[in-house]
Formats: structure tokens, C-alpha cells, sequence
């Protein structure tokens, strides 16, 4: 599993990928409007699946992936660090590297 968080000002995309239970990739994707808390920032947004693109190299695209509503995705970035919240419930906190 790996994790693309990008903002710029106020907006942000979070951006994972992963495999499901059959060992195919998918994605999961997030974006919406970061906000103040008493506690750091907040994101809320709708997450969305998406599977079966084209490979990098087709040409020109074959496949179209579909979004899929996968739930709602809450971020909280606090001094203590991120966390990330699924409407499952599953908490995530993600592991932060210096590249």
C-alpha cells in the first residue's frame, strides 16, 4: 500500500493504491477543501475506487477506469501527526518518508 497526500492552499488530494482480495491493483482516491481545527487541519471528502485503467505504456488508452464510491475519507493533520479515517472505520496512519 502506498499514499500520495498533495495540497495547495486550501485544496488537497489523497491519492492510494493497493491490491483487493484477488491480488489486482486498484486505487483510491480523495480531494476536497482542507480546514482549520482547534487541533491542526481536517479534510472530508468522498473516496472513490477506481480499477481496470490501461497500463502506463498503451497507446492510445484502451480502458477507462469508473470511479466506484468507496466511502468518505476524513484526514486529520495534527501536531501528533496524520491520520486517516474510513467510513469503515479503519484508522491509518500512514508512515512518512525523506527521500
Amino acid at each position: 500500500v502506498g499514499y500520495f497526500i498533495e495540497q495547495q492552499g486550501n485544496a488537497a488530494f489523497i491519492g492510494a493504491f493497493a491490491y483487493d482480495t484477488t491480488g489486482a491493483p486498484i486505487w483510491y482516491v480523495s480531494s476536497g477543501t482542507v480546514l482549520p481545527t482547534g487541533a491542526g487541519y481536517q479534510l472530508q471528502a468522498p473516496l472513490n475506487s477506481y480499477t481496470g485503467g490501461s497500463p502506463f505504456g498503451a497507446r492510445p488508452p484502451v480502458n477507462t477506469p469508473t470511479p466506484v464510491s468507496a466511502g468518505s475519507l476524513a484526514a486529520n493533520l495534527a501536531r501528533a501527526g496524520l491520520t486517516l479515517q474510513l467510513s469503515t472505520g479503519r484508522g491509518i496512519v500512514p508512515s512518512f518518508y525523506n527521500w
